[in-house]
Order: structure tokens, then sequence, then C-alpha cells
């Protein structure tokens, strides 16, 4: 079940703040306005125009960059950051471990997005959302007001 998401935006900046519980069957989700203390949650953040970053914890980061190459393709090059080991030898065994993680993971993810039909999204589309996906509809919002103020320039 997901709490929130609570969304801060700032600028060229997104922040999204998640916490997600088992689900009972008898507690309802916590809107975004009622949850007081999300700064301690796990976040994500997006910074316009294509960078993305997992602060899994205060010492495990994932950053990615996703570099369009056409119209249609982009590449992602993904980093992993841990402060947890600092022994070389341990320490480069946990990066690869990251790293590998991080693989699999946009993977998954990938599947989803070759098969995502429409291809382009837009603010408004015939698709149900839940509370859960705020931070698609706030990216959605942010990306129309930066395509709208291009336009009047």
């Amino acid at each position: 079940m997901v709490n929130g998401p609570v969304v801060v935006r700032e600028k060229e900046l997104i922040t999204f703040y998640v916490n997600n519980v088992k689900d009972d069957g008898k507690t309802l989700a916590l809107k975004p306005d009622e949850i007081k203390d999300y700064k301690d949650f796990f976040y994500l953040q997006f910074h316009y125009p294509n960078i993305w970053q997992n602060f899994i914890s205060d010492k495990i980061r994932a950053f990615a960059a996703f570099v369009p190459v056409d119209d249609e393709n982009t590449i992602v090059y993904i980093r992993y950051y841990q402060k947890m080991i600092n022994i070389p030898l341990l320490k480069q065994l946990m990066n690869f471990t990251g790293k590998i993680a991080s693989i699999v993971i946009l993977r998954q993810d990938k599947r989803i997005v070759v098969t995502q039909l429409p291809v382009k999204s837009e603010l408004k589309m015939d698709e149900r959302l839940i509370m859960g996906d705020k931070p698609i509809i706030e990216y959605r919002k942010h990306r129309q007001e930066l395509i709208d103020s291009y336009s009047k320039n």
C-alpha cells in the first residue's frame, strides 16, 4: 500500500517521498497532506530534463541519466553509490552487486516501457490514475507548464 506519495516541486526539480507498507486489508493509505514526517522517507528526485536520483538510504543512491538518441530511443546511463563499505575489495564487490541490481531493475522496467501504449504520454489521457500515481501526474503537469512557457517565447 502506498502512503502519499508526497510530491515537492522546486523549479527544475521534483522530489517524490515514498512510503510503501504491507496492505493488511484494514488500514487506509495516508493522503499526502496527512503525512507530516515525509522527509524521513525513501525518496526519488527528477532533475529536468533528464536526470533521476534514487535515494535508497542515507548511504545508498542510484543515479541515472536518460540521454535521447533520436525521437524514439534513449540510452540510460546508471551510476551506483554506496557509503556503507570502505574496505577496497569488499567495496568493489558491493558496488558491482549494486550495478547488477540496477541493470536487472532497468531491464524489468524496459519491458514495460517498450510495450506501453500510447507511446507518447500527455497531461490528459484516457487512463485511470490512483493516488499512488501522483508523481506521474505532477511530472506531466510540470512538463506541460515547461512546454507552454517555451511556446510563448
